[in-house]
């Protein structure tokens, strides 16, 4: 939990360099844009403030001071210093869910700043399954990964297609098989 607490609110590595704390970073993406803003020389409105970074951080302001309420009898001071306390707390119940909130905190943060290219989707029907739409959403079961995590593309080596209906999945040679039966 310390670890976590530690990359919350303070500068730590990672990968080698010096990072601002995850609060930090998710406050500054939140802030108003300081090119000009809506008065600036162009005449496209600019957006304020980004709202999704500051739900992210009202959510866990909002749920840090209510823990920290429950825990200490008070809501006040900084989101960090809140944050921090939780290093204090002895309850071993406490102390679980603590973790797992702040993984979840610390987890969202870093997925909203540095978001992952989503699989290319395949817009014909499993070969396997026969499936082509699933879901409420009818989202198409049959994708492509083919980013890496720096999100460049891989070598077609690398990828890898999959349904998400069922559990069959072509890589390598394979995807020269499946390309083959999808344009038929």
């Amino acid at each position: 939990m310390r670890d976590i607490i530690h990359q919350l609110t303070r500068t730590h590595y990672l990968n080698g360099r010096m990072q601002q704390s995850l609060l930090a970073q998710i406050e500054g993406a939140a802030q108003p844009d300081r090119a000009g803003g809506a008065s600036g020389p162009t005449s496209e409105l600019k957006v304020p403030v980004d709202v999704g970074a500051m739900s992210i951080l009202q959510d866990i302001d909002w749920n840090a001071r209510d823990y920290h309420y429950s825990l200490f009898g008070s809501d006040t001071g900084t989101l960090t210093g809140i944050i921090q306390a939780f290093e204090t707390v002895e309850r071993e119940d406490w102390q679980k869910f603590l973790e797992k909130k702040l993984g979840e905190w610390a987890n969202s943060i870093r997925s909203y700043l540095n978001p992952v290219k989503p699989p290319r989707k395949i817009n014909q029907p499993c070969p396997a399954c026969g499936t082509h739409l699933y879901g409420a959403e009818h989202e198409v079961a049959l994708v492509l990964y083919c980013w890496g995590e720096d999100e460049k593309m891989l070598p077609p080596g690398e990828w890898r297609a999959q349904c998400r209906v069922c559990p069959a999945v072509w890589e390598g040679e394979q995807l020269g098989w499946l390309s083959k039966v999808l344009s038929a």
